[in-house]
């Protein structure tokens, strides 16, 4: 009877704090539909549980879930104690760590595939805390990291090693090397005292294109400069290029359901069906950084979006199609004065080259960003779909 009871208030428990999640997801927002939460768990005794996610760490029926963590409940819904998460495709265990009710505290651990150590550190009340240490799947090191406890937790940038072996920053000084395979791009920069210090650059992998620059003072980010995508042009609010540490786990604890297995099954379809059938994304007349550049200095002369320029924080986003003749039309989103603008601007600045599928020309949807940078426009834009075919999906 007490074990029935304890499985009652322990499923009360996870579907309060996922309803607690879910109540902040804009209700305008339509969705995939949602897993079922008792899909997602598996009670193995008492307060022991399995939990079900993907790699994403959004909890995911066990039918179609990446990633199996291992853990405790206490009374009140938290992670409590050690905790193990494994990849289902070849059990091998991913992270090892600790939670102090609900907290992660005490020793953390993560692995490549093969068994080796890619991460060792540890947290302190949820933050992480002294040296962590990274190395590269055949044992090698890689990089070494510190945090100080201040007002904040600081990190310090102690020591890196490139792909050879040879270290390039001792003791705190030297040059950076952090390669982001993901992003395909590479990362480098002076450190001074364990600290980022002058400029930093972040280039293509592949073509060692210059994709950005960022400047620090005594690791304090001053601002940088982006050269190429959606948003070209200089940025203040906060750097993209200072060393992280990938912890997806870390998000373990939001208790977000994923989509269902079967809205998940249709979405690894579509990407199947988009590598087959080859979409090409429509593109701007030209060279995209000059398009943008004249769409821009026609915003800057237009009278009724000067007072906008007052407004250092100004971000919004349009929505177009462009048909299957290359015209930009059926404009959406943003406000009313910048909507009409580019949809009177852009139909005038030439026919894009539209997207196709399997070869044949195909209406596209594309969002359009736009923002004030030290009263300067910004504009970018993303593809959102070609045909029946979308390249971004929302959780």
């Amino acid at each position: 009877m007490k074990q029935a009871l304890r499985l009652v208030a322990l499923l009360g428990l996870l579907t309060s704090l996922f309803f607690q999640v879910e109540a902040q997801t804009p209700s305008h927002l339509v969705l995939p539909a949602k897993a079922v939460l008792t899909d997602c768990y598996r009670i193995i005794s008492g307060d022991s549980v399995a939990m079900y996610y993907s790699y994403g760490y959004y909890l995911t029926p066990v039918a179609c879930a990446d990633v199996r963590r291992l853990t405790i409940i206490d009374s009140e819904g938290n992670f409590e104690g050690a905790t193990q998460d494994y990849d289902l495709k070849d059990n091998h265990l991913m992270y090892r760590q600790h939670y102090l009710h609900g907290q992660r505290q005490g020793a953390f651990e993560a692995f490549y595939p093969n068994g080796q150590r890619s991460i060792a550190g540890s947290f302190n009340q949820g933050q992480p805390a002294g040296e962590w240490h990274f190395w590269r799947p055949d044992g090698r090191p890689q990089q070494q990291l510190a945090w100080e406890n201040l007002p904040l937790p600081t990190m310090r940038l102690i020591a890196c090693w490139d792909s050879t072996g040879q270290q390039i920053v001792h003791d705190g000084n030297g040059q950076w090397l952090q390669i982001q395979p993901q992003l395909r791009r590479l990362v480098t920069g002076p450190v001074v005292n364990a600290l980022a210090q002058g400029t930093w650059e972040c280039r293509e992998l592949k073509t060692n294109k210059l994709l950005a620059t960022e400047v620090f003072e005594k690791g304090k980010f001053k601002g940088g400069q982006s050269l190429t995508g959606r948003f070209a042009g200089r940025y203040k609010d906060h750097s993209t290029l200072e060393p992280v540490v990938d912890d997806p786990s870390g998000v373990a604890e939001r208790y977000v359901l994923n989509n269902t297995c079967a809205e998940l099954l249709a979405m690894r379809q579509q990407s199947d069906d988009i590598r087959t059938a080859q979409p090409k994304q429509p593109k701007p007349p030209g060279e995209a950084s000059s398009y943008y550049s004249r769409c821009l200095a026609k915003l800057m002369a237009r009278p009724e979006l000067r007072q906008q320029l007052n407004n250092p924080y100004y971000t919004t986003t349009i929505t177009a199609t462009i048909t299957e003749k290359g015209s930009p039309t059926d404009f959406s989103g943003g406000d009313e004065l910048l909507r009409h603008a580019i949809a009177d601007l852009l139909p005038q600045m030439g026919r894009w080259e539209p997207g196709t599928v399997r070869g044949q020309p195909a209406a596209s949807r594309v969002v359009f960003f736009l923002k004030i940078v030290e009263r300067q426009w910004q504009m970018g834009h993303q593809v959102l779909s070609v045909g029946n075919y979308s390249f971004i999906s929302l959780h």
